[in-house]
């Protein structure tokens, strides 16, 4: 859901002009990499069978 955001976020920033647009778009897409990277890392780290790694 954080991704959506962020994407739609992206894309209204890429539509519009103005003087921070590239970099509110670099800020953008930052966040987008970061918490792309975050979703990974706590979905590898979740164990289905409770031993979280042990």
């Amino acid at each position: 859901m954080i991704g959506l955001g962020i994407e739609t976020a992206i894309e209204l920033a890429d539509a519009a002009e103005g003087e921070n647009r590239d970099e509110l778009l670099a800020k953008l897409s930052a966040t987008h990499a970061l918490s792309k990277s975050t979703m990974w890392e706590l979905r590898q780290s979740v164990d289905p069978h409770g031993r979280n790694g042990r």
